[in-house]
C-alpha cells in the first residue's frame, strides 16, 4: 500500500477554498474552515486498480456556538465541503469519500462529561427549567419518527413517574416556537438521547443529526431495535431489542449506570403520585447497585410520609422493605402501622 499523501495537501486546499468562499460569501463554510480543527480518517477504502486508489473521510470539529448555527443544514454542508475539497485535490489516486462535522469538546473536559455529574450547556437555566420541568430529574430526548410520537408520547409518561423527564418534540414544542432552536436546546440539556429505531427512523435526515449531536457532546445513547437495526455512527453502540411496551422497564439497568439517575429517583419517591406505576417503581430502585445509607434513610422517610407508596396496590410494604433491608447494612422492620422504622443501627 501506497503512504497516503493527502494529509500533507490539506492545508492548501483549505487555504485555497478560504479565498474562493470568501470571494463567493459563502461565509458559513468559510466560518467552518477557518474556525475548525480537522481530523483524516486514512485509507477508509481501497482499490487495486491502477496501482491502488484510497479515499480517506474528514471530520471538522466545530464550536458548539457554530455548531448549532449550520444544524439544520448540516448535511449539505458536508457534502459541498466533500465536493469541493475533491474538486482542489489534484492527486491521482487519493480522494475524499465523505465529510463529517462534530461538536469539538476539550479532551480535558471528556472524562468529567463521563462522570455525568458535569452540568455545562449553552442553555440558560430558565430555559432549561421550561423545557424539563424539575431540574433534579434525569433527562432524556427521545428521537423518533413522527408516526410513533403516540408511542413516545405514553413512554414518557411511564419514564416520569421514577424521575426521569423527556422531551418529545411533536408535544413539547409550542407551536408559535422556532421549532429549531427548541429541538437543539433540548438536545443540548439533555442528559441523554434514546433512539426508536423504527423500521422508517433513517427516512428522516433529523433522527441522523439528532444521534451526531448526542454523540458531539459525548451523552450516553440508548438505542432500541424496533423494525431497524443501527448504522452510522451510532452503530457503534449496541442495539436494545424490546417490544413497545416494555422499552422502559428494558431502558433502567442502563439507566441505572448513570450518577444522576440515583438521586433522581430518590426524589422522585418523595413527590410519587401514581398508583399505577408502582412496581416500576420498585423495580427501578432495585437495579441501582449500591445507595449510601443517608440515602436508605432518605427512601424510608419518603415512604412513610407517601399515602400513594403505601397504598399502591402494586407495591405492597414487604416488597419496599425487602428492598430497604437488601440494600441497607442495618435491619429496618414495621411497626404494625404501615410505617417502616429501624431495627438496628449495627451492620448484619
Amino acid at each position: 500500500m501506497l503512504e497516503a499523501t493527502f494529509p500533507n495537501e490539506m492545508e492548501s486546499i483549505l487555504a485555497s477554498l478560504s479565498y474562493i468562499y470568501k470571494e463567493n460569501q459563502q461565509t458559513l463554510l468559510l466560518e467552518i474552515i477557518v474556525k475548525s480543527e480537522y481530523k483524516i480518517n486514512l485509507y477508509h477504502t481501497t482499490d487495486n486498480w491502477n496501482g491502488g486508489t484510497y479515499t480517506h473521510t474528514i471530520t471538522f470539529l466545530v464550536s458548539e456556538e457554530l455548531y448549532r448555527r449550520i444544524y439544520s443544514s448540516i448535511a449539505n454542508f458536508q457534502e459541498t465541503l466533500c465536493t469541493d475539497i475533491n474538486n482542489n485535490c489534484h492527486l491521482d489516486n487519493e480522494s475524499i469519500d465523505r465529510v463529517d462535522i462534530e461538536i469539538n469538546l476539550t479532551s480535558a473536559y471528556d472524562w468529567r462529561r463521563k462522570s455525568g455529574l458535569l452540568e455545562e450547556s449553552s442553555v440558560s437555566l430558565e430555559y432549561q427549567e421550561k423545557l424539563w420541568g424539575n431540574h433534579n430529574n434525569y433527562r432524556i430526548f427521545i428521537s423518533h419518527k413522527t408516526e410513533y410520537k403516540k408511542q413516545a408520547s405514553e413512554l414518557k409518561n411511564k419514564l416520569f413517574s421514577i424521575g426521569v423527564s423527556c422531551f418529545v418534540a411533536h408535544e413539547d414544542i409550542e407551536p408559535t416556537s422556532n421549532w429549531i432552536n427548541e429541538i437543539l436546546s433540548a438536545l443540548f440539556s439533555a442528559d441523554a438521547l434514546l433512539a426508536l429505531i423504527t423500521d422508517n427512523y433513517y427516512d428522516s435526515q433529523w433522527t441522523d443529526q439528532e444521534i451526531g449531536c448526542a454523540i458531539g457532546r459525548h451523552i450516553p445513547i440508548f438505542a432500541f431495535r424496533l423494525g431497524n437495526d443501527p448504522h452510522g455512527f451510532i452503530g457503534r453502540f449496541q442495539a436494545i431489542t424490546s417490544p413497545w411496551e416494555k422499552i422502559h422497564s428494558n431502558l433502567i439497568p442502563y439507566l441505572a449506570r448513570e450518577p444522576k439517575m440515583k438521586n433522581a429517583i430518590i426524589q422522585a419517591t418523595q413527590n410519587f403520585n401514581c398508583f399505577a406505576h408502582g412496581r416500576f417503581l420498585i423495580h427501578s430502585l432495585n437495579q441501582i447497585e449500591h445507595y449510601e445509607e443517608s440515602e436508605i434513610d432518605q427512601l424510608v422517610c419518603n415512604y412513610n410520609n407517601s399515602p400513594t407508596m403505601k397504598n399502591c396496590w402494586d407495591l405492597n410494604q414487604s416488597q419496599f422493605l425487602n428492598f430497604i433491608n437488601k440494600k441497607s447494612k442495618r435491619k429496618f422492620t414495621t411497626n404494625g402501622n404501615n410505617i417502616i422504622t429501624l431495627l438496628t443501627n449495627k451492620p448484619y
